[in-house]
């Protein structure tokens, strides 16, 4: 007698699992909404810079478009890269050489929107900075210690020429966008 209501219990699992596995594969779960895609950060060019995300833009260690009209340093600026040696300034970048006579080149072209890699080499044994006329790009600064340091920023998305300056000798140079 044990043994058939030990059969009995068994084949009532075994009909209860079937059942439940049943039932569950048959219900579809509702739909989720869709997360929000997290952006994908980039490398910077060099330690310390602000990187660049897949769509181009110049994003905050969080992952937020920088914003070139706050406080220069703040969480939300482009951030400079570290002091760079000599020979390590790369190619493809726009680079600027300043001293008491001036930048060279003293004006370059951008395209509205575009990321703009600016490296900034002192040229003579004055500290310098770099840094826009233009209140909607004040938080763009070099800062490079009579030696280079390199900066990424979005051009903005509005055409014309913006001026900027070496502080200590005055000199300005202008970046048109296009």
């Amino acid at each position: 007698m044990k043994n058939k209501i030990l059969w009995v219990f068994i084949i009532i699992l075994i009909i209860g699992g079937i059942g439940f596995w049943f039932y569950n594969s048959s219900v579809q779960a509702p739909e989720k909404e869709p997360e929000e895609k997290i952006k994908s950060i980039g490398k910077p060019l060099f330690p310390g810079m602000s990187p660049v995300n897949e769509n181009g833009e110049v994003v905050t260690k969080l992952g937020e478009p920088v914003e070139e009209s706050v406080e220069p340093g703040s969480d939300k600026a482009p951030h400079q890269s570290r002091v760079l040696q000599e020979g390590e300034v790369p190619t493809g970048v726009i680079h600027l050489k300043v001293s008491s006579s001036g930048f060279t080149p003293d004006n370059f072209e951008v395209f509205s929107g575009q990321v703009v890699n600016l490296c900034l080499t002192v040229n003579d044994n004055v500290v310098r900075s770099f840094k826009f006329k233009e209140k909607s790009l004040q938080a763009v600064v070099l800062e490079p210690q009579n030696k280079s340091r390199c900066i990424s920023f979005n051009a903005p998305n509005q055409g014309g020429d913006f001026v900027f300056i070496e502080e200590q000798s005055r000199v300005e140079g202008v970046m048109t966008v296009k």
